[in-house]
């Protein structure tokens, strides 16, 4: 598949225990020549090896008489389903989603949850068992929770409702959810579909490219897809489906610049010394924009509080943003944004570059792996990889089989 360099393997991200030091990834292989299986491990962080129970294969069989399905059941396709978005652990589960290989059906967007001590599968959810597809991939990103335990999530193309009612929660094509935990199920607390959902679904502009973001110390979502526009919701209350020509049921939607720009990874945010800030860099040479939040009237201003002085390239993904800073301290706020130097990394690899911006502005970049390239240079650009950061260094991934780690360089000797 042309959208991934090198061998299948591990294509989305890991999750971390720091109390139990166990590193938790889902693995896909085809053995013997023919057989496709999704496996979960359990690892020492220290040493790589198999903790207990580790590893189990996915399985999963879902109630159903959508795309595949056979006697009103679904089975889980270990071939077909492409597990890209991050892993998560919340309240001792582990959560991870599937979407599919570009569109290559039949397939279903599936949410699973296993239990993160014995490794038993403990709740499951699909997004369109009466209908089809309905991936779930969000760029690379994870599920978000709240601090009950609740998910959030964004759907691809897909169904939409059932039985002519596209309020019906069976089918949840193009839409955020919001879903809470009953026993061994997922039930959907809330949601949010676009008014143009159909357009959407028609144009290949589906909602669930981008991953959701909780807004801290706020009941409030926001997120975007491949038509540009980012969305402000109420977690708790996303204000279902619009039966008009706006969407009149979120708190605000605006598009994040004009023309054809698709919302890939996910928005950030800073709480600063001077206010409240999301940040967003969308494909298609645009640039990094930074917006204040204004917690009087619970919205956005617009236009952008700021943006970077130079574009991304054309093609995707725009920038896939990570953020460090001491806190609300001034002058300690640091957008990281890697992104292709240049042309498209779609169906393709190219060279990557890191920046760094100042969070309070984002016109001030503060430096980037170009400026001395023979020390800095990327290699080759890893997309839906942000940066992490962490121990004062960031670590960057690449497709040059190498992981890059920047850092403070020691003080140059003086001599006197």
């Amino acid at each position: 598949y042309i959208d991934f360099s090198g061998n299948m393997g591990i294509v989305s991200t890991p999750v971390i225990d720091p109390g139990s030091g166990t590193i938790y990834v889902l693995v896909r292989t085809k053995e013997f020549g023919a057989a496709f299986v999704q496996r979960l491990h359990a690892l020492d962080i220290r040493t790589g090896a198999e903790m207990t129970n580790s590893p189990v294969t996915i399985t999963a069989t879902y109630t159903g008489n959508g795309d595949g399905s056979s006697a009103n059941v679904l089975t889980f396709d270990p071939q077909k389903q492409n597990q890209r978005s991050a892993l998560s652990l919340i309240n001792g589960v582990l959560y991870f989603a599937w979407a599919s290989h570009c569109d290559w059906g039949p397939y279903h967007g599936w949410v699973a949850g296993y239990d993160a001590t014995t490794l038993q599968q403990a709740v499951l959810y699909n997004a369109t068992p009466n209908g089809s597809n309905g991936g779930i991939w969000m760029s690379g990103q994870g599920i978000a929770a709240d601090t009950n335990g609740n998910l959030f999530l964004s759907v691809g193309n897909g169904t939409v409702g059932f039985s002519g009612d596209p309020r019906n929660t069976i089918n949840r094509g193009e839409s955020f959810l919001k879903l809470t935990r009953s026993g061994t199920n997922l039930t959907v607390a809330s949601w949010f579909t676009p008014f143009n959902y159909s357009s959407l679904e028609g144009s290949d502009s589906d909602l669930g490219s981008g991953g959701v973001l909780l807004i801290p110390n706020t009941t409030l979502a926001f997120s975007g897809g491949k038509q540009g526009v980012l969305y402000l919701v109420n977690r708790d209350n996303m204000g279902g489906l619009s039966f008009t020509t706006a969407d009149t049921n979120v708190i605000q939607s605006f598009q994040v610049a004009p023309g054809s720009h698709q919302i890939l990874g996910s928005p950030v945010w800073w709480d600063g010394p001077d206010g409240s800030y999301g940040y967003i860099w969308v494909s298609a040479s645009d640039f990094l924009r930074q917006y204040k939040f204004d917690p009087a009237s619970g919205k956005f201003l617009l236009p952008n509080y700021a943006q970077s002085t130079t574009a991304a390239p054309g093609g995707t993904p725009g920038g896939i943003l990570s953020i460090s800073a001491n806190g609300t301290n001034a002058g300690s706020g640091i957008v990281w944004a890697s992104h292709q130097l240049g042309g498209s990394a779609n169906h393709a690899v190219r060279p990557g570059i890191l920046r760094a911006f100042n969070a309070q502005n984002v016109t001030n970049e503060l430096w980037n792996s170009e400026l001395v390239s023979a020390r800095d240079s990327v290699g080759n650009f890893a997309k839906f990889c942000p940066p992490t950061v962490a121990n004062g260094k960031v670590y960057l991934a690449t497709f040059s089989g190498r992981l890059d780690v920047y850092g403070l360089l020691p003080l140059p000797s003086l001599v006197i």
